[in-house]
């Protein structure tokens, strides 16, 4: 009897979906995927120099460790930015299915944290005024620089 070569959660759901969807409505969604890739490009660029700055006013304020673990985290993000750029949405997908089974504690701990940092954005951007207005967004700057 032949070994059968067993499929991963999300390589059988792909395969469902390409069977389901038609390409027309792939190519589309891929698209608008990509556009959202580059806002999330851009944005990670952003939130590393707002770290680099950060750097820079702890260095101001004599203190180095601190700063020193804020530039590690703007490199970090840096880094993510770029290869997110440099990446197929099919790489990126491939990328989080491996990263989830080998580091799941990893995974779990992002989310918490991304749920943290996004509860404290919501927190500001009502006390400021409302999720968008420019006076949101710079108050979750500060609100991510002050947790940073």
């Amino acid at each position: 009897m032949a070994a059968r070569k067993t499929q991963s959660g999300p390589e059988r759901l792909s395969r469902r979906v390409q069977a389901a969807v038609p390409a027309q409505v792939r190519a589309r969604a891929a698209e608008g995927i990509e556009a959202q890739k580059g806002s999330l490009v851009r944005e990670l660029q952003g939130v590393a120099n707002v770290l680099r700055s950060a750097t820079e006013q702890l260095e101001e304020n004599d203190q180095p460790t601190v700063a020193r673990y804020v530039q590690r985290a703007a490199d970090a993000v840096e880094r993510a930015s770029d290869a997110l750029d440099r990446k197929t949405l099919t790489q990126i997908g491939s990328d989080l299915g491996r990263v989830c089974r080998e580091r799941p504690v990893l995974v779990g701990a992002a989310a918490a944290l991304a749920g943290f940092v996004a509860a404290r954005y919501v927190r500001n951007a009502a006390a400021s005024g409302g999720v968008g207005s420019k006076s949101s967004a710079a108050a979750a700057r500060r609100s991510v620089a002050r947790t940073a």
